[in-house]
C-alpha cells in the first residue's frame, strides 16, 4: 500500500509539472514572407515577442516596433550576406527556415517582414531583404 501511495504521489507530481509548463501564445509574431502568384507565403519565423494586450492600437504599434527592432538588430537590416550570431549569414538562415516551412527552392524573391498582433492578420511593416533571395534545397546562393 505504501508503494502505491508513493507511485501515485510521483505521478501526480509529474502531471502538475506538465501543466505548469504550458505557455500562453505570444501576442506578437514576426515573419519573413515572399509574394507568389497565389499570395504571400511565410519563409521564416522570427522570434515571438510579448506585448501587452491584443487588438489595440498600442499593442499593434508595440508589435510592429518589436519586429522592426529585431530585423534591424538581429537580422542585420536585411543584408543577406550579414553574419548572424549563430555563424550563418542571414541568407542561409532564411533558406533553412524556408525548408522547415516546405519551401526548399526560392528564386529571386524579394522577402518582406510582416508582424501579427495576437490572432489578427499579418501586416507588412515596410522592411525586407536588401538583396533578392535565392535558395536551392535549403542552401543560400546569390541570384
Amino acid at each position: 500500500m505504501k508503494t502505491f501511495i508513493t507511485i501515485s504521489a510521483i505521478v501526480l507530481s509529474l502531471e502538475a509539472l506538465s501543466w505548469a509548463q504550458i505557455i500562453d501564445p505570444y501576442e506578437c509574431c514576426c515573419g519573413v514572407f515572399m509574394s507568389t502568384s497565389t499570395g504571400e507565403i511565410e519563409l521564416y519565423h522570427m522570434h515571438p515577442n510579448h506585448v501587452d494586450g491584443c487588438g489595440t492600437e498600442e499593442s499593434r504599434a508595440a508589435c510592429i516596433a518589436n519586429c522592426k527592432n529585431e530585423w534591424t538588430d538581429m537580422y542585420k537590416k536585411g543584408d543577406l550576406d550579414g553574419e548572424m550570431e549563430n555563424g550563418y549569414t542571414l541568407g542561409q538562415e532564411l533558406c533553412l527556415g524556408a525548408v522547415e516551412l516546405f519551401h526548399p527552392f526560392i528564386f529571386n524573391a524579394n522577402a518582406q517582414v510582416f508582424a501579427r498582433n495576437c490572432e489578427e492578420n499579418w501586416e507588412d511593416i515596410d522592411m525586407g531583404t536588401k538583396q533578392p533571395l535565392c535558395c536551392s534545397n535549403g542552401h543560400y546562393h546569390e541570384c
